[in-house]
């Protein structure tokens, strides 16, 4: 120690509050690397100073100094816990010491430090985020380390409690009571995961696993249905909760109720739905659904009917027809499906049924019916009626039948030569309907005729511009346009016009596109071509039709306007649709090189150097250029690193490759990488003294720069037996061996000093000095094993415990049998007293007992369990063992043994019931020992405490075991509970209490009370068994009273005379 730092001791002994000499004597520690003075210097000053955050952060910072130079872990770890008390909140105190305790396996430290910082930021009202997800990690180390569901049950609760949306925490909750049997435990717990999962997809899956829970387990249809109601909310076109959502209602529905129709309403729409998302032939078997649902559902049949049209299934909807008309008389579309059945009636020769349905329409002035009927009635002789339709029909004439009869005049007079008059009415057909093709095609035929070209055109023209025309019309117009101004005119732009207006009727037509690109292609009007090509790209999808597209600009760019620049782009662009497209990126190669852009070309050599379906030779050639392109133009080491790697992995013996990779690595200080270089040049050097001195330069390297002497020694080695004389290798492997140490020739020189050893003791001794030997060194296990045995045996088979410690710790695969004994041995040996002590030996137990699993031997594994409990009565994955053990063994006694082991420590109420449940089905069913059940179902009762199940079987036990004063006192309980939710079902069970009252405890008092609720309440069965009771009992007169009373409180009500009859009789007979 320098004398500064000593006079700096003593000013601090002298004044422990001195600030100067702390900072002085701290820089100095620090300077010099006398890392545990510092640590004790930091700890001294935090123990004294009163401000608490600077005291946390000096004791981490000496911890840490502990931990990283003294090595010393137990001290650190008690550092950090110093920081901790005096700021229970300190993040990097408690990040340090959860990083060691999950290293070192240390789960119960874990727990608390996890639950000290809870306390703290909850005291502190720190953010419920953060105090949720430390409430969630005490769940996991629960549930990983001690498979203590219950306790992380607890956990999760209080996580999603602080913080609603951790679903992951919701979700291991609902998990833990699903797999432990309790359904309705899990119910709510699904539906917070519902409310807080952020995926929709994941929301709907649950909410429908919920539905089936309610609907299945808990017997909740309307609960079920509010939870398919929640998942359509949120996704409104799943087919499976509409059709799911849909059955509910309908199983709603057939319970009856006035709700009823408004059920089969709600099933309808849902089915239409249904129907309208699937479409084909399920959309017809849905459809059809809703219209059995609801036969009215007009929408429905509406849907049925196009369906069944375009699937060739109209044979279906004549039933239909019938069920709507019948109950959808005043529907708007009523009349035309009545013309519809009515037609159906008539193909299927049922002319009488026709007439039937088409009547009432006739009644309302309907033309098309007024006219089918009048076939119908002349066709059955009803010439009156006939004549009454027809009066009908004629009323008013439709202009679809005027206009058939003026086309056959323009022909009539055509045919007759009378083109005058012929063309006065095509002109007024054409005012009547502007499309008309006979009187389109008879105008133009006249001006073509007269030689009036234009004015044909003009006809066309007007025709196909007339919005009033159905567009597949103006389109055949327009084609007549186009073809008349090209053909006949030589109206180029006539032409393209006119195809333009083609493609904007019809846009999804690609004739027009190839029309206009043929004309302006032959007029070399190469700008229109490319924004042609250019706005067709932009709405074109199919990636095959953007790469033809982008192929014929680019060509039409570099070939026709010799603007490599927009060639680029356009190249560019296809690449993007096809990356892998050899010749697009050749040519993008050529025109980027000629242009020298640099940045855009390295990307483009790269991908073909790892293009393996280019040629090696172009690969190799790519990979050359790349690492010449980011050494020398980009300036880029890294990335000519990586592509000099390339190369030299495809020409491997390329020196230049290696020239490069050794130039490189060498400029970015890649040691490792250097290395790798010189060893690719040792084989392919042409003498041993030339490889020689390249692995003397690997090894130099991995000595001074890579801190590798292991690696260094090796390669050493390895230029000695190209050259056993090798001076330079034998000097620079001397000091690597000293630093290695030679434990084998020490274990050789012991093994030869007991080859000449003849006293036993001594023997016996170097054994065991030879065996603790071979325990640290790693690869010699197997020799050390055989060393403890014969150890062991020196001892005559009696082992101490550094033996059997020894030997459990080398036994392995093949040696299960020898370890479980030598467990055995260890566990009999031992008398724990501490807990770390009980700890172990429990984990000592376990492993036997997983070795006994192992070997089939469960009766002695389920003893070195109970074993284990022993030890710890609340581990509970011993106890989970055990459990299966004896289930799998079908031993029931020892089954219920661990059941209720399981049961007294688990501390979750709604995983207790699932224990207690199976507890008494073996105790009752199995065993025939239902007085063991009566603790069960106490737990059972205080779970669910409102359930009516564990009452009445708690109730049967103690019956069954004559513990009848507990019995009456349970059914008490239980007319109590059943009363909240059903007062009939209380008086049946107040009955069973008045029996076990009079017959069992000779209490007529207590059973004439019981009863008495019931008969008060009008319960006929309490009324019989009261006046039986009363009778017996000599309580006549209280009888008689009571049936007064009643009938006087009635008054004048109806019943009020049967009990005055009633008290007349019962004084009469025992007064």
């Amino acid at each position: 120690m320098t004398g500064s730092a000593e006079e700096l001791i003593a000013r601090l002994r002298a004044n422990p509050d001195d600030p100067a000499a702390f900072a002085e004597l701290r820089a100095h520690y620090h300077r010099i690397g006398d890392h545990a003075s510092l640590a004790n210097l930091l700890v001294g000053w935090a123990g004294r100073t009163q401000d608490h955050g600077s005291a946390a952060t000096a004791f981490v910072q000496a911890a840490d100094l502990i931990a990283r130079y003294v090595n010393d872990l137990p001290r650190a770890v008690s550092v950090y816990e110093q920081a901790l008390e005096r700021q229970p909140s300190h993040a990097d105190a408690t990040a340090r010491l959860e990083k060691i305790f999950m290293h070192t396996g240390e789960a119960r430290r874990l727990i608390d430090l996890y639950e000290r910082r809870i306390k703290a930021l909850t005291r502190l009202e720190g953010e419920p985020r953060v105090i949720a997800e430390l409430h969630e990690k005490v769940a996991g180390v629960w549930i990983e380390h001690f498979q203590r569901s219950d306790k992380a049950v607890a956990s999760y609760r209080h996580a999603f409690e602080l913080d609603p949306t951790r679903v992951a925490a919701i979700y291991a909750a609902r998990e833990i009571y699903r797999e432990a049997g309790n359904l309705k435990a899990a119910i709510p717990l699904y539906q917070m995961e519902a409310n807080a999962e952020p995926d929709i997809t994941r929301r709907v899956g649950l909410l429908r696993e919920l539905a089936t829970i309610r609907r299945e387990h808990a017997h909740d249809l309307p609960g079920a249905i509010s939870s398919l109601q929640e998942a359509l909310r949120i996704a409104p076109d799943e087919a499976t909760v509409i059709h799911e959502l849909a059955s509910l209602r309908l199983e709603q529905a057939a319970v009856g109720g006035p709700d009823a129709p408004a059920e089969r309403a709600e099933a309808a729409d849902l089915l239409f739905q249904l129907a309208q998302l699937l479409g084909g032939e399920h959309g017809l078997a849905y459809a059809g659904a809703a219209l059995d649902a609801a036969p009215d559902f007009e929408p429905a049949l509406d849907y049925l009917e196009s369906l069944a049209v375009e699937l060739n299934r109209t044979d279906l909807l004549p039933a239909r027809w019938v069920g709507f008309v019948a109950t959808a008389e005043d529907s708007s579309s009523a009349r035309r499906r009545r013309r519809d059945l009515a037609t159906a009636y008539v193909e299927a020769g049922q002319a009488s049924d026709a007439i039937n349905c088409l009547e009432p329409l006739l009644a309302l002035g309907d033309v098309d019916a007024a006219q089918a009927l009048v076939r119908l009635y002349r066709d059955a002789g009803r010439d009156d009626d006939a004549e009454r339709a027809l009066s009908v029909s004629m009323a008013a004439m439709p202009l679809d039948e005027r206009l058939p009869r003026m086309q056959d005049r323009v022909k009539k007079f055509h045919a007759a030569g009378n083109l005058e008059r012929a063309e006065i009415i095509a002109t007024e057909l054409l005012s009547l309907d502007p499309s008309n093709a006979v009187a389109i095609e008879m105008l133009v035929t006249l001006r073509k005729a007269a030689g009036d070209l234009a004015g044909a055109r003009d006809l066309l023209h007007a025709g196909a511009s007339n919005p009033a025309v159905e567009t597949p019309r103006r389109v055949e117009l327009l084609h007549a346009v186009a073809q008349l101004c090209e053909a006949e005119l030589g109206d180029v732009d006539g032409a393209v016009g006119a195809w333009r207006a083609i493609g904007a009727l019809s846009p999804q037509d690609t004739q027009p596109r190839v029309e206009l690109l043929r004309l302006l292609e032959k007029a070399e009007r190469w700008d229109d071509v490319v924004d042609m090509l250019e706005r067709q790209l932009g709405h074109v999808t199919d990636e095959k039709a953007q790469v033809v597209l982008l192929r014929r600009i680019a060509r039409v760019q570099r070939d026709m306007r010799q603007d490599n620049e927009a060639c680029i782009v356009a190249l560019n662009a296809l690449r993007n649709l096809r990356p892998d497209d050899a010749a697009v990126r050749g040519e993008l190669i050529d025109l980027l090189t000629a242009r020298e852009s640099w940045q855009s070309l390295a990307p483009l050599l790269k991908q073909r150097g790892q293009d393996k379906n280019e040629a090696e030779d172009a690969r190799v050639a790519a990979w050359s250029t790349l690492t010449q392109l980011c050494e020398e133009k980009l300036k880029n080491p890294e990335d000519a690193l990586f592509a000099a790697t390339q190369w030299a992995a495809l020409a491997p013996a390329d020196t230049g490759a290696l020239d490069a990779l050794e130039r490189v690595s060498e400029r970015l200080d890649r040691p490792e990488k250097l290395a790798d270089v010189l060893l690719r040049r040792v084989d392919l050097a042409d003498d041993d003294a030339a490889r020689g001195a390249l692995l003397r330069r690997v090894a130099t390297l991995y000595t001074d720069r890579l801190g590798d002497d292991e690696q260094a020694i090796a390669h050493l080695e390895r230029a000695l037996q190209l050259d056993p004389r090798d001076a330079a290798a034998m000097d620079a492997i001397a000091p690597l061996y000293t630093r290695a140490g030679r434990s084998e020739q020490w274990i050789a020189l012991m093994q030869e000093k007991l080859a000449i050893e003849t006293d036993p003791g001594a023997q016996a001794e170097l054994r065991r000095t030879i065996a603790r030997a071979l325990l640290g060194l790693p690869g010699r296990e197997t020799d050390a094993l055989q060393a403890w045995r014969k150890v062991r045996d020196d001892a005559g088979g009696a082992s101490d415990t550094e033996t059997l410690e020894a030997l459990r710790r080398l036994l392995g695969e093949g040696d299960e049998a020898e370890l479980a004994d030598v467990l055995g041995a260890l566990g009999a040996t031992s008398e724990a007293e501490t807990d770390a002590e009980h700890e172990a030996l429990r984990d000592l137990y376990v492993q036997q007992a997983a070795l006994l699993d192992t070997l089939g031997r469960e009766k002695e594994a389920a003893a070195a369990l109970r074993a284990a409990l022993d030890a710890d009565p609340e581990h509970m994955p011993s106890v989970l063992r055990l459990v299966a053990i004896c289930d799998a063994a079908e031993d029931h006694p020892g089954l219920v043994d661990a059941l209720e082991r399981q049961l007294g420590i688990t501390e979750d109420a709604d995983l207790q019931v699932p224990i207690a449940q199976r507890i008494i089905t073996l105790s009752r069913e199995v065993l025939n020992t239902p007085e063991r059940a009566v603790q069960a179902y106490a737990v059972w009762v205080t779970a669910e405490p409102t359930a009516l199940e564990p009452l009445v079987g708690l109730a049967e036990v103690y019956g069954l075991g004559g513990q009848f004063e507990f019995q009456r006192d349970v059914l008490d309980r239980l007319v109590a509970v059943a009363y909240a939710s059903d007062p009939a079902d209380s008086y049946v069970h107040a009955l069973s209490a008045a029996k076990v009252c009079h017959e069992k405890l000779d209490d007529a008092e207590g059973a004439y009370n019981r009863l008495l609720p019931g008969m008060l309440a009008g319960d006929e069965d309490s009324h019989q068994a009261l006046r039986t009771l009363a009778l017996a009992t000599d309580r006549a007169l209280m009888l008689g009273d009571l049936y007064a009373g009643m009938a006087h409180q009635l008054g004048e009500a109806q019943g009020a005379k049967a009990r005055w009859l009633d008290a007349r009789a019962v004084y009469a007979e025992h007064a």
